[in-house]
């Protein structure tokens, strides 16, 4: 038998429940600005590319006032191709038709191979919007909802890659605002969910990945992790034989200052917590989403993976 972290194939491996992230990718931009009393939805466009060009962010502003009239949320988001061939990975803001004063962040980034990938993570958006335009808060509870949204996605990428004799396969994160002030959160894989106080590093999501698990049993320190040679094994994720689990998270007593950031690997890799935190609090969503990812692709020296945010600020009232 081969050796445990050998792939099966180029572009995926699992053994019996690693993942290896794909070598292949994808990247697209739009610009898109929205400002509405209430949260307007926002979907970005699959938009390939067949030139790797480096081009303005793609990005969307959002002001929103909650019932409570304690802050507005702009928010903003980014995608860039990197080095590679295709955009696997999407990133979508929505909002709840029947849940006045809610909103729901999610980014997915692919694997599993040309075009694999990239169903994986478009069912995820197309789930969570189908999920969130029939979420209420009077009969379901926003736990449950990402739940399901992981669980249904996973179901359809398998019964597609069955189907289709593919491999497909994605990460997952996800973030719910309410208008009580509550942040709640889900991932599966190794894209992140940062949240920051001000300019200050306070959480960020923990990845399920294999160094992540060296990490939890001392064999390794975090920034060892990093540039480790397994660094991309994934231990969970959408689209294997097994079903994947999902981390949720949660904040209470949200106010002005507070923000999240949502982003795939090929962006939080670049980056320390400091200058992430640093680069949203001093900037709106639109401008920090075309700083961080042009850093990422000087950072990324010509080898860089599709890179993807989203940018949730919480910004006090205008007296005006």
């Amino acid at each position: 038998m081969s050796s445990e972290y050998e792939a099966r194939q180029p572009n995926f491996h699992i053994y019996p429940i690693i993942l290896r992230k794909s070598a292949v990718g994808a990247a697209c931009f739009s610009t898109f600005r929205f400002k509405n009393d209430s949260i307007a939805q926002i979907r970005q466009n699959d938009m390939r590319q067949k030139a790797r060009l480096l081009l303005s962010c793609a990005c969307s502003n959002i002001s929103f006032v909650t019932s409570m009239n304690f802050y507005q949320i702009e928010a903003g988001t980014g995608q860039h191709i990197g080095d590679r061939k295709e955009q696997q990975d999407r990133v979508a803001l929505l909002a709840a038709p029947k849940a006045p004063g809610y909103m729901l962040a999610v980014l997915a980034d692919g694997m599993g191979g040309v075009q694999g990938g990239a169903m994986a993570a478009e069912q995820i958006i197309r789930t969570a919007k189908q999920n969130f335009d029939e979420f209420s808060p009077l009969t379901h509870d926003v736990e449950t909802l990402l739940k399901t949204i992981v669980a249904e996605s996973h179901t359809i990428i398998r019964l597609i890659g069955m189907s289709e004799e593919s491999d497909p396969h994605t990460t997952v994160v996800a973030l719910v605002l309410t208008p009580d002030r509550k942040a709640i959160w889900a991932h599966a894989g190794d894209s992140r969910l940062y949240r920051f106080r001000g300019p200050n590093f306070a959480e960020h999501t923990i990845d399920h990945s294999l160094v992540e698990t060296m990490v939890a049993k001392g064999e390794l320190t975090r920034e060892q992790a990093k540039n480790h040679r397994m660094a991309n094994l994934l231990v969970n994720g959408l689209g294997s034989k097994k079903e994947p689990y999902v981390t949720i998270g949660q904040y209470q007593n949200l106010q002005p200052g507070d923000s999240f950031l949502l982003c795939s690997d090929g962006l939080w890799h670049y980056f320390s917590e400091a200058e992430l935190g640093a680069a949203i609090a001093m900037n709106t969503p639109r401008q920090a989403s075309e700083m961080l990812i042009g850093k990422a692709r000087e950072r990324a020296h010509g080898k860089g993976d599709n890179c993807s945010l989203a940018v949730i600020k919480l910004v006090a009232r205008s007296t005006a």
